[in-house]
């Protein structure tokens, strides 16, 4: 059971980054908007 914890542990961050980056991104840069309008 503690095994399949470790895997979501270490697996959910890379999948997360790799599939959030644009989201993130996109976020920046609308809180850059917001600081800059």
């Amino acid at each position: 059971m503690w095994r399949l914890c470790v895997l979501q542990i270490t697996f959910f961050p890379i999948s997360f980054l790799h599939n959030g980056r644009s989201v993130l991104i996109s976020s920046l840069e609308v809180n850059l908007v917001k600081l800059y309008s």
